[in-house]
């Protein structure tokens, strides 16, 4: 399977409806490539769903984002609605049901080797030492400015 920048912005275009999940109990990292994912998502336009377990979010890197984040899964019957896992491969690291969550279709945004061969749609680089420089890549490569 192709895995590369093109692949995912063509995702994007293709579907309406995004739903962001990084690993439980997330860091740096996974927070941060979630919120600049979902704000490159909505201004094109998007709707977007960003959800992260009732977990910790104590670490002080990440705590005052806690409320950019919902606790509870949207309704997973929306129509266009992909499931987005960035920093991680599997929805059964999410934290949520992960067997509700692999009904959807999966796009994997990750830096990990284990990604490899995961999801419909995929951006693995296990070269790369964060899941944030690849979601630079998919803006740098995308439309419109990166702000």
């Amino acid at each position: 399977m192709k895995s590369d920048t093109s692949l995912i912005l063509s995702a994007f275009e293709k579907f309406h409806a995004f739903l962001i999940l990084g690993h439980e109990e997330p860091d740096g990292d996974s927070v941060g490539s979630s919120l600049a994912l979902a704000s490159f998502l909505k201004r094109a336009g998007k709707q977007v769903f960003l959800c992260s377990p009732e977990g910790p979010f104590q670490k002080n890197e990440i705590k005052s984002y806690r409320s950019c984040f919902q606790t509870e899964l949207p309704d997973l019957t929306v129509p266009g609605l992909v499931l987005v896992l960035v920093d991680c491969s599997s929805p059964f690291r999410t934290g949520f049901d992960g067997e509700a969550l692999s009904k959807l279709p999966l796009i994997v945004i990750d830096h990990h080797a284990n990604g490899h061969g995961l999801g419909d749609y995929q951006y693995v680089d296990p070269e790369l030492p964060s899941t944030t420089l690849l979601i630079q890549n998919i803006l740098e490569a995308g439309p419109g400015e990166i702000t």
